[in-house]
């Protein structure tokens, strides 16, 4: 929805792109969008307690709760983020019922290669 909207902006308002550009964008994007599996956290209510109780956005704390409600490692370049993360791994668990998992792209990959070895 929001990349229809941003296309329509860009063809319509600003007139950056042609409409016919716009909606060739729009196919390609709705192709990848079909095969990718989009993860989004079951529990809002959740995912608010989690932002107030780590201080931190709703968007990010709605990356802890995807990635605890799928069983999922979560994956970030945010070094603050995981620190946050780590540091309040006790109020975490305590909401969650699990621990987070948090990674760096560059950790991640030192246990694929490890693993791969």
């Amino acid at each position: 929805m929001k990349w229809g909207n941003a296309l329509w902006k860009e063809a319509t308002l600003l007139k950056t792109i042609t409409v016919d550009d716009a909606l060739n964008l729009l196919r390609h994007i709705s192709k990848i969008y079909e095969i990718l599996s989009i993860i989004t956290p079951k529990n809002q209510f959740l995912t608010l307690k989690v932002a107030s109780t780590l201080e931190t956005t709703y968007y990010d704390s709605a990356y802890i709760i995807a990635a605890a409600e799928n069983n999922l490692t979560l994956v970030t370049d945010d070094k603050n983020f995981i620190d946050r993360i780590r540091l309040n791994e006790k109020e975490l668990y305590k909401l969650l019922q699990k621990k987070v998992e948090a990674l760096t792209t560059k950790d991640l990959l030192k246990g694929v290669y490890t693993e791969n070895t």
